[in-house]
């Protein structure tokens, strides 16, 4: 009917700027996981002690990939149900 299909598109915009964003931010993580990578195989050519900044950059990842993980599913569940509702 009518009002499911006006009802429709501002929910789908929703999740495609929600997609976006989380896009966004894999591409923000993937570049600082390569400046990681970047910043070890310097260390260990140099053979500098740079142990302390390594580990709390890594973990600082870990904590940004696990959340974004969890998000990412969450929405994924949320798309899902809305599309499942839609299509009934």
């Amino acid at each position: 009917d009518h009002k499911a299909e006006t009802d429709f598109l501002p929910l789908a915009e929703q999740f495609q700027s929600q997609f976006i964003l989380k896009d966004e931010f894999i591409t923000e993580i993937s570049l600082d996981v390569k400046k990681q990578q970047t910043m070890l195989a310097d260390a260990v050519v140099k053979k500098e002690a740079v142990e302390e900044k390594l580990a709390k950059t890594q973990q600082k990842l870990r904590n940004e990939i696990e959340f974004l993980e969890k998000d990412f599913s969450a929405s994924k569940n949320q798309f899902n149900k809305f599309i499942s509702s839609v299509l009934e």
